[in-house]
């Protein structure tokens, strides 16, 4: 008869449900948690979701498993919990190649959380070093002294950065001011980047102290240096 059948989908849904408090039970919450979803409305599946997901996050919590806690509480709609999971991820992972860190941090960041701010201005700060000199590929012998060269033969000031730091694959705009306004996007930790080529600038002029400005990201960091040009 029908109503077999609808006994038969009762008894499945109730060794379901059973079995999976006998996984709660166990800290199998992955388990436990898709089959209480699973059975949705069936007696109090929904409410035992939501408390077996809270359990879990607070396990996480307890293994210093942070980032497993922050998906559980987010299961859970537990803001405030998973803000704290965030947070002592961070603590915990100070490390600026981290994607993740990093992806806390500036969740944190945006939502005013406690000192994260201050954290992530600390962790991913840019590191500016820089080479002028009048060759395209010497990134180590620093010049502040260059011969005066007709435009005519196109004499050149190279400038060579470097950058350190950052955010996980961050670029950033390096302008060099003197001049000649140059700019170019950088990568942080990609090596050393040459702001100029041969014709970028010529010592088309005689000058005493000439002083070039290399910015970062705006005024992020500037950096200035005096060079002469003489005869």
């Amino acid at each position: 008869s029908l109503d077999g059948y609808r006994d038969s989908d009762t008894q499945i849904k109730e060794c379901k449900y059973l079995s999976a408090v006998e996984d709660q039970k166990a800290k199998d919450y992955d388990a436990a948690y898709a089959t209480f979803v699973e059975l949705d409305k069936y007696s109090d599946s929904s409410s035992k979701a939501l408390s077996c997901a809270i359990k879990a996050a607070e396990y996480a919590m307890s293994k210093k498993q942070y980032d497993k806690a922050v998906e559980w509480y987010n299961l859970a709609n537990k803001t405030d919990e998973v803000k704290n999971a965030k947070y002592q991820y961070v603590q915990s992972h100070k490390n600026s190649t981290d994607t993740t860190t990093y992806q806390y941090l500036r969740d944190l960041k945006w939502a005013s959380y406690k000192d994260a701010e201050s954290i992530y201005n600390q962790l991913y700060k840019i590191h500016l070093e820089y080479v002028i000199n009048d060759s395209p590929t010497d990134v180590t012998t620093h010049k502040t002294n260059f011969k005066y060269v007709s435009s005519y033969y196109g004499g050149a000031i190279y400038i060579h950065v470097r950058l350190t730091g950052g955010y996980p694959g961050q670029t950033t705009w390096v302008e060099t001011d003197g001049w000649h306004l140059d700019s170019e996007l950088v990568k942080c930790n990609g090596g050393w980047y040459t702001l100029t080529d041969d014709m970028w600038l010529t010592y088309g002029q005689e000058s005493s102290d000439t002083t070039i400005t290399i910015k970062v990201n705006g005024t992020t960091i500037s950096e200035e240096c005096t060079i002469t040009v003489y005869k």
